[in-house]
């Protein structure tokens, strides 16, 4: 687990895009509670892996603990599943554990349809057969007027190519004309077609850009950071 996690964290440029990730769901916690005071709030995390994500993300839910009915974290490994409860289950009762392969329904996988706020999704995405299937499944999840805040690659990387390349996930994808050459990195132009057809509306914002500090500290150029609205 160890050999893996400093790609996804304690690195400047994935740490960067992890705080973006947390901002918005600050944001769209605080809309959330300013209409509805009472709200009982319900996140899941897809492929949230050794934590990368989630050890930002749940800091940053801490304003707000005593709102969020659940977190739950996903991934298609148990394993991360048993790290996850080891690692944060005790200071963040609001945790749940399930399994999820995202290339399925998820109601076939024990999940309840239309019941999340917010969704978070980050680098896990591309690693799936077909895209519009896959956002078709995320879709199911949320409930009405959920958001879906989703970090992604989005250029060719040397880095990730000859790591992640290696293995099989890497060349899972069916549908090469929404991907960049050589690589499972959807072409940002191909974003609005591939959101739509699922039934998501174009985002607030599309692409935030790393810090000069973050972009030199990391071969992988440029990442993606979208919210989508069911």
């Amino acid at each position: 687990m160890e050999k893996v996690e400093g790609v996804y964290r304690n690195n400047a440029l994935s740490d960067y895009f992890n705080q973006v990730v947390a901002g918005v769901v600050q944001l769209h916690i605080e809309k959330l509670l300013a209409n509805d005071p009472q709200r009982r709030i319900r996140i899941l995390e897809i492929g949230a892996g050794t934590g990368g994500t989630t050890s930002i993300v749940l800091p940053a839910l801490q304003p707000w603990r005593e709102h969020i009915a659940e977190y739950c974290y996903t991934d298609i490994s148990k394993a991360f599943l048993m790290y996850a409860r080891k690692t944060y289950g005790s200071t963040n009762p609001f945790l749940t554990y399930q399994l999820w392969n995202i290339e399925h329904p998820p109601e076939s996988q024990g999940l309840a349809l239309g019941s999340y706020d917010i969704v978070i999704a980050a680098n896990v995405l591309h690693a799936t057969g077909k895209i519009r299937r896959t956002m078709s499944h995320v879709k199911a999840v949320l409930r009405r007027g959920g958001i879906l805040v989703m970090n992604e690659i989005s250029d060719r990387s040397l880095f990730s190519h000859l790591t992640f390349g290696l293995l099989k996930g890497w060349w899972l994808y069916e549908d090469p004309e929404l991907r960049i050459p050589g690589t499972p990195a959807l072409y940002p132009k191909a974003g609005p077609d591939c959101w739509a057809r699922p039934g998501f509306a174009m985002p607030p914002f599309r692409w935030s850009a790393p810090t000069a500090s973050a972009s030199r500290s990391s071969s992988r150029k440029t990442m993606a950071r979208s919210v989508w609205r069911r």
